[in-house]
């Protein structure tokens, strides 16, 4: 297994891995990389500080006060191992990131992506939380 580090990472190594696993990645509009489960999730490869920063965006449900859908989104900070804010413009941003600088294993970048995608799965299918349309 390779090592992914400063040194080799690129959008072409990233895709690749994810393609040779089954992923089936796809380039979006920005050129970053698009993976379509049941919530779309971009890897977005950032050479300049060698990292990978997963992201979801789900759209906010507009019938919430702005106030309630904050509360949610710091109980699922609290509930998930991910990051959350609020966007200008009516959207809830679901971020990791994964620092590359001294090397990550292609399995702990693989691994790590399910892991975000599991917790965007269950985010959007917990019943606790209706901050998503």
């Amino acid at each position: 297994m390779d090592l992914i580090d400063e040194k080799n990472l690129s959008k072409e190594l990233v895709f690749n891995i994810l393609d040779r696993v089954y992923m089936s990645p796809e380039h979006d509009s920005d050129g970053d990389i698009l993976l379509r489960e049941t919530h779309d999730v971009y890897v977005i490869v950032k050479e300049k500080t060698s990292s990978i920063k997963l992201m979801s965006v789900f759209q906010e449900n507009e019938s919430l006060e702005r106030i309630d859908t904050l509360e949610q989104t710091n109980k699922i900070l609290n509930q998930y191992p991910i990051g959350a804010g609020v966007t200008n413009n009516g959207g809830i941003l679901f971020v990791h990131n994964i620092f590359v600088k001294g090397g990550v294993t292609e399995k702990n970048l693989i691994l790590t992506i399910r892991q975000f995608i599991l917790a965007i799965t269950a985010i959007g299918t917990d019943s606790d939380f209706n901050i998503m349309e």
